[in-house]
């Protein structure tokens, strides 16, 4: 990969999702190791303990441990971003002009270091989020007609929440920003970019799933039926653990997206200042 022609083509134009999905390719292939121990140090912790919470469930759930199993859920979900800014920090060293590699250590140091400025910005967007949602549901129970519509937004707002944390991890990693300045420039990114960046984010997810669930349901047909215990979970969170690996191409290829956005606002400015 040319990564002097991969930095250009970031700058001056919106890449397309073809050579985004290359090029993190070709970013993940070229230190895998690191990847990997990425990947494990990341989702192994957040895996064993959702697995050992489901494991401990009864097979009636009532609500109040539904709600804190969908808690902890969203806290994995919140630590595996973690990843997403070790990522950002990995990606800018390789693609920088830089010849010295950054040391591992450091770019998760960094990611670490940068990753409560992301959560204390997705945790303000998602009480603005929460409060739509809940008037929205409000207003549906009192106009059932408004039920269908109701839950389409909320489908829509899930999918803008997730749009936004990662644009929230991206612009957190590199800038080291939090709260109302975060968000602003994630919106002056997704400026005229919003629908291409969902439909990235979606393909990546289906990528993702594609890769995945195959395997996970082959697993439970040939070795899920004779293992229980700790067996079953110690082999079942190894291999969620090694196919997060498709996680972290994921958040390559959303971080290449950011920067690109970034990139061509950053000197469309300056073209017009001029």
């Amino acid at each position: 990969m040319d990564k002097q022609w991969v930095r250009q083509n970031l700058a001056q134009r919106e890449v397309r999702f073809r050579d985004i999905f290359v090029w993190s390719f070709e970013l993940l292939r070229e230190r895998i190791g690191q990847y990997i121990f990425l990947t494990i140090a990341v989702f192994l912790p957040s895996n064993l303990l959702v697995s050992l919470l489901l494991q401990k469930l009864p097979d009636a759930v009532t609500l109040n441990q539904y709600v804190q199993v969908s808690a902890l859920q969203l806290l994995a979900n919140l630590f595996a971003m973690i990843a997403c800014s070790v990522c950002v920090i990995m990606v800018d060293d390789q693609l920088s002009e830089e010849k010295e590699e950054k040391p591992f250590g450091l770019s998760f140091y960094e990611g670490i270091r940068t990753w409560p400025m992301f959560l204390l910005t997705t945790v303000m967007l998602m009480a603005a989020l929460f409060g739509i949602v809940l008037v929205i549901m409000m207003l549906s129970s009192f106009l059932p007609i408004l039920m269908l519509p109701a839950m389409i937004a909320v489908v829509i707002l899930a999918l803008l929440l997730v749009v936004f944390m990662y644009g929230a991890n991206v612009t957190a990693a590199r800038h080291s920003i939090m709260l109302r300045r975060n968000l602003e420039m994630v919106l002056l990114s997704l400026k005229d970019h919003l629908g291409k960046t969902v439909g990235l984010l979606l393909l990546v997810t289906l990528i993702g799933l594609g890769l995945s669930a195959p395997l996970m349901t082959l697993f439970d047909m040939l070795i899920g039926g004779r293992l229980t215990g700790i067996p079953l979970l110690v082999i079942e969170t190894a291999l969620q653990t090694v196919l997060s690996i498709v996680n972290i191409y994921a958040d390559i290829a959303v971080c290449l997206r950011f920067l690109n956005l970034e990139q061509i606002r950053t000197e469309s400015r300056s073209t017009t200042i001029m």
